[in-house]
This record gives C-alpha cells, sequence and structure tokens, in this order.
C-alpha cells in the first residue's frame, strides 16, 4: 500500500475508465480461489492521505471493518462481496501515522527486531550467497573470505534497523568492491 493515493487500487475503477480492472481485494480473492483466504496488506502506514480521488484510509476501513466488510462493493464489479471470512493481516513500520479510526479494528502484534545472532544467521546464510551472486563473485568464491570480524563489525556499525536492508546493501557493496579488485588484478 505504500503511497497508494487513490481508492481505486483497493476498490476497483468503474467500468466507464478505459483499461478499468477490479481493485486489489477482488483481484487477491480471484488469485487465491477460495473465500477465506489470507491477505496481507503491506505498510498500510505509508497509505496515502485523502485527495481529490479518494480517502484510501476510508476504503481500507471499509474493508477490515467487520461491520462494513459483509457488504464490500468493488467499483468495478458493482457487487456486494462479502469479506467477513478473509483473514487481513496488516503491516507497519509506524503506528502513529495510522488513523485512530483503523488501528482501533486492529489487533497490534508489535514484533521486535532481528539480534545480533540473528542477523548474523541471515548474513551467513542467505545475504552473502545472494550478494556473491549478484556481484558475479560465483567462480571466485574459493578465493576471498569476509571473516567473523568483518561481519560483527558491518552488524554493529552499518545495520542499526530492526530490518535487513542495510545489511543486504552493504555487503553487495563489498561484493561488488571485491570483484573489481579481481577484474583489476
Amino acid at each position: 500500500m505504500g503511497g497508494d493515493r487513490d481508492t481505486s487500487s483497493l476498490k476497483g475503477f468503474r467500468r466507464t475508465y478505459v483499461g478499468a480492472v477490479p481493485g486489489k481485494i477482488v483481484r487477491s480473492l480471484k488469485s487465491a480461489e477460495v473465500e477465506n483466504p489470507v491477505i496481507l496488506i503491506d505498510e498500510v502506514d505509508k497509505l496515502g492521505v485523502k485527495t481529490i480521488h479518494g480517502d484510501p484510509g476510508s476504503a481500507l476501513l471499509e474493508i477490515l471493518d467487520p461491520e462494513q466488510n459483509k457488504a464490500f462493493t468493488d467499483d468495478y464489479l458493482d457487487v456486494s462481496i462479502d469479506l467477513s471470512k478473509v483473514l487481513f493481516v496488516c503491516t507497519a513500520n509506524a503506528l502513529e501515522t495510522m488513523h485512530p479510526a483503523l488501528l482501533d479494528r486492529m489487533e497490534i502484534i508489535t514484533i521486535a527486531g532481528y539480534t545480533h545472532d540473528e542477523k548474523k544467521h541471515i548474513l551467513n546464510r542467505y545475504l552473502l550467497k545472494d550478494a556473491i551472486e549478484h556481484a558475479g563473485l560465483s567462480n571466485y568464491q574459493d578465493r576471498f573470505e569476509i571473516v567473523d570480524e568483518v561481519k560483527d563489525y558491518m552488524i554493529d556499525k552499518y545495520s542499526r534497523e530492526p530490518g535487513m536492508r542495510s545489511l543486504k546493501k552493504n555487503i553487495r557493496k563489498i561484493c561488488e568492491k571485491v570483484l573489481l579488485v579481481f577484474i583489476l588484478i
């Protein structure tokens, strides 16, 4: 949902528009082919504010509210759809930016960020392999090593956020520089 500013992304476009399609909710139901799927709505805290194209927050409120979602209407289909059996899971980085009425419809589960050991495990098991492949170092793997002290330093100094984005970015940079060394030799 990051940055969506138009209710049509959730509720569909009216058929009078060229290229009109159903909204993300109906498309998700069609894709799942069941009436009781789990639908993940990512980054609801970055949902756009009310504009001339509607208020995506109000549309999401209609989707998540058990009193209203039994008769959800996608503007493209223009028929009532029962969303009461759908389990909606929403993610957010900052609850402060979300409307209180929307938060009221949710059960908030706070998840702590990764610990140093968890980050190191993910780095060793997944991120390093990905960075080596991304940089084109697969043929040189037996000719270099990133020692644990360097990994620990990277985690402590360059990965302070709860997630893994900066660690992934930095391990890729290191692998690209290692490749440059091999090219120049």
